[in-house]
């Protein structure tokens, strides 16, 4: 308990509760409460994009494994696949995220300057969804795991 700052624990677990679900469902992950790159440049823009585009649709997300390591420092070659979790409950889908998580089957689409093509061969539905993305000259496959929220999401304000 910080009582100099005035910052109290409220008893609140929802951290942890969210860690505990994802983990049981996507196996074993590790969560991130402080995150800063240190790789930068043009080539990493794509990464940014897609994590922007997610939060104006209101998807709570993360991206995870090499890609992760690779702009965290922890990988010095780029790997190929952006992995992206997903966690999202169905009562706050729209059309967008029906179309992302391709419960409207669209084979091509475009969210803000990103470009997706689906590779419905090496995705698993309602699961694992594997697309193509293109932003600006660059390509980039991208593998979505999608995990079901047993609540909403409350998104808050994204600090660059």
């Amino acid at each position: 308990m910080d009582s100099q700052n005035r910052q109290y624990f409220d008893g609140s677990t929802s951290f942890t509760d969210a860690h505990d679900d994802i983990q049981t469902k996507a196996g074993n992950i590790t969560w991130l409460t402080e995150f800063s790159p240190c790789v930068e440049g043009p080539k990493e823009r794509i990464a940014e994009s897609l994590l922007w585009a997610f939060h104006l649709l209101g998807l709570c997300c993360t991206i995870a494994g090499k890609f992760a390591m690779y702009i965290s420092g922890r990988l010095v070659s780029r790997p190929d696949v952006i992995t992206i979790y997903i966690a999202c409950h169905p009562q706050k889908w729209s059309t967008d995220i029906s179309v992302l998580l391709q419960r409207q089957c669209t084979p091509a689409f475009s969210l803000n300057s990103l470009d997706f093509l689906f590779v419905p061969e090496c995705s698993l539905p309602g699961k694992i969804l594997h697309y193509y993305i293109r932003y600006g000259v660059e390509v980039r496959g991208l593998r979505l795991v999608y995990v079901e929220s047993v609540r909403p999401a409350v998104l808050g304000p994204i600090v660059i």
